[in-house]
């Protein structure tokens, strides 16, 4: 478990860092079409384009880390049903591990279905030769990279899984 736990704090450090680049990324190209539209009075039309693809990447890449540090936006009712519905704090304990692991499964099917999908929607665009309208940026390289965040946002899906399961083992042994 605490080989995994390792893989997954390197693979998230790494996606932390890639964000961070992507981001300046971003941050350059949206000074440089400003600098460019307003003080040279030429705007460029590939800039506004790769902004809004880099702008896509470093979105995946963020929900991808929220899943592995479970900081992602949430509306958790559980807490509040089971403590209704248990008194008894060993029971509210016992269930509330059941429902967060029945949670993170459900988030574990989700994140598969939809990178499992993706996989056509980048087949596809490679298929058809799809590029950008204006800068003729091949469009599989913008997909495969949101499929690579997807993949891994599964992948840290499955550690939560993991983890609640040992959780919940441990607590009723």
């Amino acid at each position: 478990m605490n080989t995994i736990k390792r893989l997954n704090d390197y693979a998230v450090k790494v996606q932390s860092y890639l964000l961070i680049a992507m981001f300046l990324v971003l941050l350059a190209l949206m000074l440089i079409q400003v600098l460019y539209r307003y003080f040279l009075e030429l705007p460029l039309p590939w800039s506004e384009e790769m902004a809004r693809y880099v702008f896509v990447i470093v979105t995946y890449l963020g929900a991808s880390i929220a899943v592995s540090n479970n900081s992602h936006i949430e509306i958790n009712v559980r807490d509040l049903l089971v403590g209704k519905l248990f008194k008894s704090k060993g029971r509210r304990e016992r269930w509330d591990k059941i429902l967060s692991l029945a949670a993170e499964f459900v988030t574990f099917a989700i994140a598969g279905i939809i990178s499992y999908e993706f996989v056509f929607m980048v087949t596809d665009d490679y298929t058809f030769d799809q590029v950008s309208t204006a800068s003729g940026f091949p469009m599989y390289l913008v997909s495969g990279f949101v499929l690579v965040c997807l993949v891994m946002l599964t992948v840290h899906c499955l550690f939560r899984v993991v983890v609640c399961a040992g959780e919940l083992k441990t607590k009723s042994v």
